[in-house]
């Protein structure tokens, strides 16, 4: 009869050493002085040989048996198990577990975040147990990598890290490959998050001194334009960078973003403004096809360095700008200002039929949001005229007018 987990702790040495057979040629040994280890034993070339699979508790029950199939493998091959690694060849050591989870969850991820969170899960998983069968690591194991990526000061990434070992373990629990989740409630162990630190960003009355020093950039036009675009189309960098010539609809005033280039793998329309389109016009007339900016996310960052915006202000800041005026100036419903930030709801089914949803009411709000843009600009042009270092205007002044 196989033996149980229950019996090898339970399991007290005597005068004599003993063994206990499992099954397929795995036995238990124990030695006088409590010494116990597992023992594989096999016939190769008509002669019968045994190899040491190692130490109890070391290597438990579960990863033993592993062990064991995989050296019958390498016997039924003609190879010797000593001489060969057996994690490499059981179907079911954590990176090929880790593969088919992922395999099985990127067709709902956009291309550039399934690159991120294989990378995390390459470095910081795969790169600890690799080859080593999925069924032998412990929660001790897996805290350990996490806190090795905690000693990094990744406070935040070992929790990512910690969700997607999680669900690679529940996935092997599923196709019952083990019988337990050894990273489940792993998150009590872990160290809390620092407080968060929001991107820096502008306020409402900041704006017109950053048109106007964004009017005397010396640098390339490009980089004016996306500057200009990325805080009145309220668009995450890479998702404006990307943008290609078939992506612009002018005729019908609509940006439409496939699933595949944005983060949340959703669909997503921006309604196009009188600003937007004839900044997107210039772009498309000089256009030779394929993406309208040949620049990084880092060229737009250190414009921001050269015009003294330095810890003052970031690219992504600007989302956190729109978000904050739209939703204070009290004239648009949340969901639709979320919408446009294409922050999605956790309902899928919603999610895949929705990139449309609330589109009037966004038509009405960005080109509301677009003309405030305009009228900061405006009064930016003001303040290099009059040779002001500041505007004395407060949030009602900059929107007054734009609803009469």
């Amino acid at each position: 009869m196989p033996l149980t987990q229950l019996e090898c702790v339970n399991a007290k040495p005597t005068k004599k050493r003993y063994e206990r057979a499992d099954r397929n040629g795995l036995s238990f040994v124990v030695w006088p002085n409590g010494k116990r280890r597992w023992c594989y034993r096999y016939r190769l070339q008509g002669q019968q040989k045994r190899f040491w699979l190692g130490d109890f508790p070391t290597v438990g029950l579960t990863e033993a048996r592993a062990l064991a199939d995989a050296a019958a493998l390498a016997v039924k091959g003609n190879h010797n198990p000593a001489s060969v690694d057996l994690t490499e060849l059981g179907p079911d050591n954590f990176q090929t577990v880790a593969k088919a989870w992922f395999d099985n969850q990127k067709h709902g991820w956009s291309q550039a975040y399934a690159t991120r969170v294989w990378s995390r899960i390459d470095a910081d998983l795969n790169s600890q147990f690799g080859t080593r069968p999925i069924v032998g690591i412990t929660r001790k194991d897996v805290l350990e990598a996490l806190r090795a990526i905690e000693e990094r000061g990744a406070v935040d990434m070992a929790k990512r890290v910690k969700q997607y070992a999680e669900n690679i373990f529940m996935y092997a629990m599923n196709e019952e490959i083990i019988d337990g989740n050894p990273a489940s409630g792993l998150e009590k162990s872990l160290k809390k998050n620092p407080p968060v630190k929001h991107h820096a960003k502008l306020k409402a009355d900041e704006l017109p001194t950053f048109f106007s020093r964004l009017h005397e950039y010396e640098g390339e036009c490009d980089t004016r334009i996306a500057l200009k675009l990325i805080m009145h189309t309220i668009l995450r960098t890479s998702e404006l960078l990307g943008i290609k010539k078939e992506d612009i609809d002018l005729e019908n005033r609509l940006l439409r973003l496939p699933a595949a280039r944005m983060k949340m793998a959703r669909d997503h329309l921006v309604p196009l403004t009188n600003s937007t389109a004839s900044q997107f016009q210039i772009l498309i007339d000089r256009s030779d096809g394929g993406r309208l900016f040949s620049m990084s996310s880092n060229t737009m960052i250190y414009s921001l360095y050269r015009m003294g915006y330095h810890s003052r202000a970031t690219v992504h800041g600007f989302r956190g700008t729109a978000s904050t005026i739209l939703n204070e100036s009290g004239l648009w419903r949340p969901n639709a200002i979320e919408r446009q930030l294409a922050h999605v709801s956790q309902n899928t089914v919603r999610n895949a039929y929705n990139h449309a949803e609330y589109l009037p009411e966004r038509r009405k709000m960005m080109s509301w949001y677009s003309n405030f843009l305009d009228r900061c600009e405006y009064q930016g042009k003001l303040l290099l005229e009059s040779n002001h270092q500041t505007l004395d205007s407060d949030f009602e002044d900059l929107t007054g007018g734009l609803l009469d």
